[in-house]
């Protein structure tokens, strides 16, 4: 474990609350990630749950998944930590590295679903990035924003304008950090901008990518949204010739396009599905390469 991460605050315990510790079973083993409750439609939230889809993309894993819950100490969940067993596969995509599931087993009141903004954040906006390193206990990383499509790494799913590039100034990821939110301060808003890809991880300012939420909201807006976001189109028609040809349009999103945090209750309404028992000794990271830590391009 990197020697730089940062412990939560008590200025983020709340927002930090939606994030959670994964554990699952994918055809070839049991692995780890993070993930975050997404606030839903009407302010009644439904137990949707945001990760990478490179850490599991099928309803069997799915199904195996166990989503732990205000694990703050320690290097593994310690007794009595509360956790959620089970999901249902909602929607999932290597575009911006996504996988949306909705929690199908009970979990604790006072957990924070995360208000989430379908823009993209400008150049140098300051960020944080709320996760579970190598599956110990939650880390706050810091840093900025910079230009879409300005950075890439050649290892990313796909095209590098559907990803965040983030510069960490405090604190950094790794394995088991894939699959977390990437957030606006909480002096600003505090909302889900992205959620982890992977990149490098060090302490010497090192870059990871987030697949933009912008673009993951379209295959989620029916969850958590009372209505699309609101948009226009320039120009609203185009007419082509027989020949056929290429056309362009441009699209903006009106200001409507965000959810607020919202706090739970405790909730055992949804039918509660066992877990698969796994061993998580290893602490693997579905793209974990040997030798994490290392430098560009180390994949967390």
């Amino acid at each position: 474990e990197q020697p730089c991460h940062n412990d939560v605050g008590a200025e983020y315990a709340s927002m930090a609350s939606a994030v959670g510790y994964l554990e699952f079973v994918n055809q070839d083993g049991s692995y780890i990630c993070s993930g975050t409750l997404l606030s839903a439609n009407s302010n009644n939230p439904a137990p949707n749950l945001l990760t990478a889809n490179h850490c599991f993309r099928t309803q069997a894993a799915a199904q195996s998944l166990r989503a732990y819950w205000n694990y703050n100490s320690g290097d593994s969940p310690p007794p009595g930590t509360s956790f959620t067993a089970g999901a249902e596969l909602l929607t999932t995509t290597p575009l911006s590295d996504f996988t949306f599931v909705r929690l199908t087993g009970s979990f604790p009141g006072g957990l924070t679903h995360s208000g989430w903004e379908g823009g993209d954040p400008a150049s140098n906006a300051t960020i944080v990035g709320i996760h579970h390193p190598k599956g110990s206990h939650k880390r706050i990383s810091f840093g900025f924003s910079s230009t879409i499509g300005s950075s890439c790494s050649t290892n990313l799913p796909s095209a590098c304008e559907n990803y965040i590039p983030i510069t960490w100034t405090s604190g950094t990821a790794e394995g088991g950090s894939s699959g977390s939110g990437l957030f606006y301060t909480a002096s600003n808003s505090g909302r889900l901008i992205g959620n982890l890809w992977g990149g490098q991880s060090g302490c010497n300012s090192p870059i990871n990518w987030y697949g933009r939420f912008s673009l993951t909201y379209y295959r989620v807006s029916s969850y958590i949204a009372d209505g699309d976001c609101t948009y226009g189109i320039s120009p609203s028609s185009m007419n082509f010739t027989a020949a056929g040809g290429d056309g362009n349009f441009s699209t903006t999103t009106g200001g409507a396009c965000y959810q607020s945090p919202v706090v739970t209750q405790p909730t055992t309404v949804h039918a509660f599905i066992n877990a698969t028992p796994i061993n998580i000794a290893d602490r693997n990271d579905p793209s974990s390469p040997p030798g994490i830590g290392s430098p560009y391009p180390s994949i967390i």
